[in-house]
């Protein structure tokens, strides 16, 4: 219920932040240009109310890592920060451009060693830039980093026991766009959405990460992870895209333990709407197709969810008269 509450949030967002993404998207993009030097006060002002990692801020080491004398990250130092450290962020330093993602690099504070403060630079792909507590204690944090492969945004998320071990990781895909060569990620907000209960054999904690961009015709993103006391199971993804009047797609998923629910499965529906003419224009009276569709992910408590299977998918179309 909670998520289909945020799809209904994100629409009606979606209708009022249309207007104003053209003057959003005028602001200042701190990946747009090159490496800032640390030392530039001023820009560094401007540039960092647009990353993820705020100054001051607490967060931790995702991937074990060098620790770098300079901004450029082209000093190593002797220190390797490993898997976990505990990192406070002093300021955003610039960035480097890497492929299709101007990555920000983080003036940072080791807190390790009590008798000895140590600073340097890091990537933030090495930082979480998210993380959330689960009612049972665990720990769940998430990196944004980049995989070229594929061209895509990830988001690496690292689950932990509430004194910081690891317990397992896995990823997600973000569905970040990639505009003029560089993404809107510095715009992007992380959310997490616990379930209280599911109903699914063998599962002790369940979660949705969102990540999402307050704008028309920008997917937001929602992957489902399940622990069952030994690993991290990925589950279904969800997502919903819309453009006031234009069209919209949603789905959202459904457990045994939900009143539309089905014993033994991961529910999907999905729904989407557009105009039936592919040369839409606006008029007095339009027509839409309006898409429905039912996938059912047959659970099991060893192997995680199975492939798909379509138990409903229907089309309908009708007339919307628009009214002065």
């Amino acid at each position: 219920m909670k998520k289909n509450l945020l799809y209904i949030c994100i629409l009606l967002v979606c209708i009022s932040s249309c207007s104003d993404k053209n003057s959003e998207k005028k602001a200042k993009d701190s990946t747009s240009a090159s490496n800032t030097k640390a030392d530039d006060d001023e820009a560094n002002y401007i540039e960092f109310s647009q990353t993820i990692l705020k100054a001051n801020e607490q967060s931790i080491i995702t991937e074990e890592t060098v620790l770098y004398s300079d901004s450029f990250l082209t000093k190593p130092t002797k220190t390797t920060l490993p898997e976990g450290e505990i990192v406070t962020i002093k300021k955003y330093s610039g960035k480097l451009r890497n492929g299709n993602w101007a990555e920000p690099v983080y003036y940072i504070q080791i807190h390790s060693n009590e008798n000895y403060i140590s600073y340097g630079y890091i990537a933030q792909s090495k930082i979480a830039c998210f993380n959330d507590t689960l009612s049972s204690g665990n720990l769940v944090y998430m990196t944004l980093d980049y995989d070229h492969e594929i061209d895509h945004f990830m988001g690496k998320v690292l689950m932990t026991d509430h004194k910081g071990k690891p317990l397992d990781r896995k990823s997600m895909d973000l569905h970040i766009f990639i505009e003029d060569e560089v993404p809107h990620s510095f715009y992007y907000y992380f959310a997490l959405f616990e379930h209280e209960k599911t109903g699914l054999d063998g599962i002790t904690d369940a979660f949705n990460i969102h990540a999402g961009y307050d704008a028309c015709g920008y997917p937001s993103a929602d992957q489902l992870f399940l622990w069952n006391g030994n690993k991290l199971i990925a589950g279904p993804s969800s997502s919903s895209v819309a453009d006031a009047d234009v069209f919209y797609s949603f789905s959202s998923l459904l457990f045994p333990s939900d009143s539309l629910g089905k014993q033994g499965y991961i529910t999907e529906i999905i729904t989407s709407e557009e105009p039936a003419n592919s040369e839409y224009e606006e008029s007095d009276s339009t027509e839409y197709r309006k898409d429905s569709t039912v996938i059912l992910y047959k659970w099991n408590k060893d192997e995680g969810y199975a492939n798909g299977d379509t138990v409903v998918k229907t089309t309908k179309t009708y007339i919307r008269t628009y009214q002065e």
